[in-house]
């Protein structure tokens, strides 16, 4: 059976809807991250403030790996009281720091456009590791986004 350009991305674009519709937290599971004695992520910090993390960064790695250029990379910009926003590949994104919760990012509300196979392939990874990402740390003036041992993102300053 033959498809037509337009059934494939009529087909895509409700795939993205569909899974865009379950944005419920995750629920805990016992273990490490469950325990409420564990300390906060974001160095010790329970406050909701983030002035060590605030900027405009840039994404230059993605689980261990270079991000490479041909599309626009993905960013990240911390405010001080915490909130949070970027562009993902395609779509914008905005939210809020977590840190006393089991996760730095809460939910994060993005806008719901297509682009190129690439770029959205990109920006699913980088918006799934956003909401992976437990701690963070400055090494060698980057970001790094982890969870436990795990790199998960890795940031320059935006205009480096």
């Amino acid at each position: 059976m033959k498809t037509t350009p337009i059934l494939t991305i009529l087909v895509a674009l409700a795939t993205l809807a569909i899974g865009a519709c379950d944005r419920s937290p995750p629920t805990p599971e016992a273990g490490p991250a469950a325990d409420s004695s564990r300390e906060a992520p974001m160095n010790g910090s329970s406050s909701t403030e983030a002035p060590e993390l605030s900027g405009q960064w840039t994404l230059s790695g993605l689980g261990g790996s270079l991000v490479h250029g041909g599309i626009k990379l993905p960013t990240l910009e911390v405010s001080p009281d915490g909130s949070v926003s970027g562009f993902g590949g395609v779509n914008q994104f905005q939210g809020r720091l977590t840190p006393a919760e089991s996760t730095l990012f809460g939910p994060l509300a993005t806008t719901r456009k297509a682009g190129p196979r690439p770029a959205m392939e990109l920006e699913t990874r980088y918006l799934a590791h956003l909401q992976e990402a437990t701690d963070w740390r400055m090494e060698s003036g980057e970001l790094v986004l982890s969870a436990g041992d795990t790199e998960l993102a890795r940031f320059r300053p935006a205009g480096d």
